[in-house]
């Protein structure tokens, strides 16, 4: 879908301009940029986690904003081989968007590249269980439909020219494509998170008659530019079919069959009554910068305008929105916090008009270090060992234990791991030792930003141990009367919530209410037997 970037050109060719009364300059219509938004539905007939959009054309610096998926997130944004153009990448390998299923992807690019092709596909994926056996390859699915490519271009001529939209089908194997379009238009400019199926601005649009567009033949509209000094935005949804082919009266007959997709875009304009010299021109763009959270972020902007373009105005913008009253060369963002990441532009007005930076990214940084250390911890066979680590940070971090290089399964009853306030501590216990728990012990603690290792500790064994006893005998975390009840079902047969290697609780060599009893004095405070 080719509707994103940024065309200048003017409203009039040789002698033949617009005339805007005396003194009037050479007229220009800014193309400032362009929305895309896609509904996508997943006909891979498989599951799907990620789907990527190729924009040849554009810098990952065009990118201003991006749709949040509720599933997937925010994309990543790289740049083709030989800096040709951009991919976006929605992905998540725990999510699996079923055959069927309809995902939300969008992308805004600033004035800058033209977008000249796209390519968009979903990648096949799901959310399998580690221990399950690989699944066998699936087959070759058949050739996707290639979605239209969509380009908006200005048009000179009297007396104010045209935005001229194009649809052309480029589907590699030329079968038709069906096209309906909803089209809006308002006096302003619109946010990416509008162009949604169940916004007003969307849902009232004028819909237009269904369309075929076949291979080599686009569909062409044109819409009166706007007047000058006047910015407007054209939104349009197009909603693509499949044809499907269907017999009547013994002939078959072209029509509209599935819907692959819903593609909402937004056209923004402006006409000015200015040459290009006279708008504000941008001599230093903003650069990428990373924040410490909680600390503070800096982003500067230079230009420079003819004063007969009039006073300069600056308004800094973060994913497409407004910050208010941020309207200064420089932008300071004090405290950094989670959400100050991410894209960053700044719009730059003049009476003549309006140009706008690339974007620089704000990438924010969690210090993370280990404040408090876990300690080498002996004891006797039986019993309860215990580690805890505590993190400095201003979030809360992952946490992984690891027993002689081997990561720990958390669900392992022989394990049990607790967290402290604010899940800034974990404590790991070693229910009933014996010789193969026996070794060295660390914790891996990280976060989006940072991997820290705690020092390796040991657990050991203390000499001449008497059998030792641990009242939380169900291995819960917790010593209360769940023991009690557990120790009871120990003595009638049932272990099921019994995790100590021994019923004798009191060590006298039946197993009987003797050690029912024995375990609830320990429960009450009383010293293991």
């Amino acid at each position: 879908m080719n509707v994103f970037g940024v065309v200048r050109l003017p409203l009039c060719v040789a002698a033949a301009c617009l005339a805007l009364g005396a003194g009037s300059s050479l007229a220009t219509v800014v193309i400032y940029g362009g929305l895309g938004n896609f509904d996508v539905p997943n006909r891979e007939g498989e599951d799907c986690n990620e789907f990527e959009i190729e924009l040849d054309g554009p810098c990952p610096e065009d990118v201003y904003h991006t749709y949040h998926n509720g599933n997937y997130g925010s994309p990543t944004i790289t740049a083709l081989p030989g800096n040709s153009g951009i991919r976006v990448v929605y992905s998540r390998p725990t999510h699996a968007t079923h055959s069927g299923s309809i995902e939300h992807f969008g992308v805004s690019l600033r004035a800058g590249h033209p977008v000249t092709a796209q390519r968009f596909r979903w990648i096949l994926g799901t959310v399998t269980n580690p221990n399950d056996p690989p699944p066998p390859p699936p087959p070759p699915p058949p050739p996707p439909l290639a979605l239209p490519n969509i380009r908006v271009e200005f048009i000179p001529g009297s007396p104010r020219g045209v935005i001229r939209e194009t649809v052309e089908n480029v589907d590699p194997l030329r079968r038709l494509l069906w096209v309906q379009r909803r089209v809006t238009v308002v006096q302003r400019q619109v946010s990416l998170e509008e162009l949604m199926p169940n916004d007003p601005l969307i849902a009232g649009a004028t819909q237009l008659d269904m369309q075929e567009v076949p291979f080599g033949l686009p569909l062409i509209t044109e819409e009166p530019a706007p007047n000058p000094g006047d910015t407007e935005s054209e939104v349009v949804s197009y909603e693509v079919y499949e044809n499907s082919r269907i017999l009547v009266g013994g002939e078959w007959t072209d029509s509209p069959g599935p819907m692959i997709a819903n593609l909402l875009t937004a056209q923004i304009t402006q006409a000015t009554v200015c040459t290009d010299a006279l708008l504000p021109l941008i001599t230093a763009q903003p650069q990428h910068t990373t924040g410490l959270f909680d600390g503070s972020a800096d982003f500067t902007v230079q230009a420079q305008s003819d004063p007969a373009g009039g006073q300069v105005v600056y308004q800094w913008q973060h994913e497409g929105a407004i910050l208010a009253g941020e309207d200064q060369p420089w932008l300071n963002i004090d405290p950094v916090i989670l959400s100050s990441a991410g894209a960053y532009t700044c719009v730059i007005t003049n009476d003549c008009g309006f140009v706008a930076t690339q974007a620089a990214t704000l990438s924010v940084h969690v210090p993370l270090a280990i404040d408090t250390q876990p300690e080498p911890f002996s004891l006797c066979p039986g019993g309860t060992a215990r580690f805890t680590v505590q993190a400095d940070t201003m979030i809360a971090p992952a946490f992984s234990w690891f027993h002689d290089g081997q990561q720990i399964d958390p669900a392992s009853p022989k394990y049990t791991i607790t967290y402290g306030p604010r899940g800034l501590a974990s404590t790991l216990f070693v229910r009933n030792a014996d010789a193969p728990d026996t070794g060295v012990y660390t914790a891996v603690v990280s976060n989006n930003y940072e991997t820290v290792t705690t020092n390796p500790v040991t657990l050991t064994f203390e000499p001449g141990c008497a059998p030792a006893c641990d009242p939380d005998v169900n291995c819960d975390g917790s010593v209360n009367g769940f023991d009690i009840e557990a120790m009871e079902q120990a003595v009638n047969g049932d272990v099921s919530n019994f995790c100590q290697p021994d019923s004798d609780f009191n060590h006298d060599g039946s197993v009987n209410g003797f050690d029912i009893e024995a375990v609830e004095q320990s429960v009450n405070g009383a010293p293991c037997p």
